[in-house]
């Protein structure tokens, strides 16, 4: 569900999201945003997005693997940050991100 009139394109992820939400917002330029790990950059979101006026696709990043390099909430944080998303009305939870981590079986991940 891209927007044809913008070019595709996501925000920065992990900690780097909460410097870019004002970019996001002034240059208007992403279609979703896929890197929404922490519920404190929900409600800032949220917030930003009804100043203006919009409705931002996000979708939740996960760190499933617990890998320390990569960002994301972890598995037990999910439930919670599900809830406080969809409490906040200018964000469209629209799903995951996730990412595995490296190997060819179960046992190597």
């Amino acid at each position: 569900m891209a927007n044809t009139n913008k070019p595709a394109a996501s925000p920065p992820a992990g900690d780097r999201f909460a410097r870019a939400i004002e970019r996001v917002l002034e240059e208007g330029r992403f279609d979703v945003v896929h890197s929404l790990d922490r519920e404190p950059l929900a409600i800032e979101l949220n917030r930003r997005c009804q100043a203006v006026d919009i409705r931002l696709p996000v979708l939740i990043q996960v760190n499933i693997a617990r890998e320390e390099q990569k960002h994301g909430c972890l598995v037990e944080e999910l439930p919670a940050l599900i809830e406080s998303t969809l409490r906040c009305p200018a964000l469209e939870l629209c799903g995951l991100m996730t990412m595995a981590p490296l190997g060819s079986d179960a046992e190597e991940a």
